[in-house]
């Protein structure tokens, strides 16, 4: 569809070592990504949601694009392709897929 943007960011899910007591990553599982208002820790957070829980935010680098996305133009979904690895942490290999509307996307660039 004309109308539709979508692209995808190689990345990480970060903060696997606070949640791993409730989540454990598989290859393919796929995440809906909500725009976290109200963290103490940043105010752009961007958290990784399994069934209405947090089980992971976004890396800070991809932070406010990200939160901005949700907030005006689209959504975000979130693809494990990989195991978990120590990095800052422990992380989780991803692919994070923006998905939206050409027009609001323009219309933001615009404004």
């Amino acid at each position: 569809m004309a109308g539709l943007l979508a692209f995808t960011v190689n990345s990480v899910v970060r903060g696997h070592h606070i949640y791993k007591s409730i989540w454990t990553p598989f290859l393919g599982e796929e995440f809906v990504l909500e725009a976290e208002d109200g963290n103490e820790h940043d105010q752009h957070a961007v958290a990784v949601m399994k069934d209405a829980t947090v089980v992971g935010h976004m890396p800070r680098y991809l932070l406010p694009v990200s939160w901005f996305f949700i907030k005006r133009v689209g959504s975000i979904t979130c693809k494990i392709t990989g195991p978990r690895k120590h990095g800052v942490g422990l992380e989780v290999p991803c692919d994070y897929t923006y998905k939206g509307s050409r027009r609001k996307l323009k219309k933001v660039l615009d404004s």
